[in-house]
């Protein structure tokens, strides 16, 4: 949700929010995918240097997606934030934080069955999916009718943390 809702509605947030005029939303919005991108590649390595540092593969994963988190929990800063290079600069940090999670979260669906992989990964993907569905459309609504991008832009970064809880909690427990 946290990677969708940024990709989705940040744009017209920054146009209709903050004022920010098309060019400028244009280039931030390369600026922002070049992040994300960055983000996605950085965390392999950074699982990489911490498994060669002594923790487990699993605790490295872990320790990056927590990470992640923390960066796109920036969401609730940036909720609060008027149109500025500080405001900017914390979207930059919340797409390099929620592009990251992605290529632990392919790690952690491949160990949980190593026989069924394909099967667990399309059926956490369709849901995913599914949930991103049927999210949009109300988000789109609050936003039409209130024209403030703050309580679903808080929301939206914490949403990670909803994952980490419940690999932390459930992971193995069994």
């Amino acid at each position: 949700l946290c990677w969708q809702f940024f990709r989705v509605w940040m744009p017209k947030m920054l146009r209709a929010e903050y004022h920010y005029d098309a060019n400028q939303v244009q280039y931030f919005s390369i600026a922002y995918y070049i992040a994300a991108d960055v983000g996605c590649l950085s965390i392999g390595f950074l699982v990489k240097w911490l498994a060669g540092r002594g923790l487990s593969v699993h605790g490295a994963r872990v320790t990056a997606f927590f990470a992640c988190s923390l960066l796109t929990a920036l969401s609730v800063v940036a909720a609060g934030l008027p149109a500025s290079g500080l405001l900017l600069a914390t979207l930059l940090a919340i797409g390099f934080g929620s592009l990251g999670q992605f290529p632990t979260y392919y790690a952690f669906t491949q160990e949980l069955s190593a026989r069924r992989m394909g099967n667990v990964t399309g059926v956490l993907s369709f849901l995913t999916w599914m949930v991103h569905a049927l999210v949009q459309k109300p988000i789109g609504r609050w936003l039409d009718r209130t024209h403030d991008y703050a309580p679903v832009m808080f929301l939206a970064g914490l949403t990670p943390l909803i994952g980490l809880l419940a690999i932390l909690l459930l992971w193995n427990s069994w």
